[in-house]
């Protein structure tokens, strides 16, 4: 290989190596960061104790959520989640708590749209009823905020 030859091939590489990268930037991912994939896991918890009209584990995961956020060094999860989670956790009663996760579903849906990630595992749902999104791991309806009552009022809106 000539000087010549070898000097192109070193620019193809090296702009290769810029510009493919950029690319994918913008794209969406099917990674979740580690600190995002707890707080879905527990948010599940919560989501799932209230489509069945307890309480029992919320307050357990929702302090789970806000411990999370507030150590995750990289801020993948935005603190509003945490300040949530916070509410939810402090909640006394059904009503009350499903009100405060009106508030967490919104701020955890914000950070999976902000992160533009697409696992395809997570479904966006919404209850014209309550006026409220949620997100679950399954597209069978299960409304954390009528229960049992309305068990499977609402619509998948998105997938994430």
């Amino acid at each position: 290989m000539n000087r010549r030859s070898r000097f192109l091939a070193l620019t193809t590489l090296l702009a290769t190596s810029v510009y493919i990268p950029a690319l994918h930037a913008g794209a969406p991912s099917k990674e979740l960061p580690p600190a995002l994939a707890s707080v879905l896991e527990q948010y599940g918890k919560i989501q799932a104790a209230l489509a069945s009209d307890t309480l029992t584990g919320v307050a357990d995961a929702a302090q789970a959520i806000a411990k999370t956020v507030t150590a995750d060094a990289q801020h993948t999860v935005p603190a509003e989640v945490g300040t949530q989670a916070a509410k939810v956790a402090a909640a006394k009663d059904l009503d009350t708590t499903r009100e405060a996760f009106k508030s967490l579903s919104t701020a955890v849906t914000k950070c999976l749209k902000a992160g533009k990630f697409q696992t395809g595992k997570f479904f966006a749902m919404h209850c014209p009823m309550a006026d409220a999104d949620w997100l679950q791991t399954d597209k069978a309806i299960k409304n954390p905020y009528f229960g049992k009552g309305m068990l499977g009022c609402g619509e998948v809106t998105a997938t994430y």
